[in-house]
């Protein structure tokens, strides 16, 4: 899980994560589900924003 992924590099003390295919949703893409696709990115925002400060 993507999660589970960037948790375990932030506790080993990375300060960044790059991110390849797991940003995009093939489904969401191949259906033109524009909605889908910002939801998608925005929760995975929101996942990240768990383990960085401002």
């Amino acid at each position: 899980m993507l999660i589970d992924n960037i948790k375990s590099f932030f506790e080993a003390g990375a300060v960044g994560v790059g991110m390849g295919s797991s940003l995009l949703h093939k489904e969401l893409i191949k259906a033109k589900d524009f909605e889908g696709l910002a939801a998608h990115f925005s929760s995975i925002k929101a996942e990240i924003q768990l383990f960085i400060s401002n």
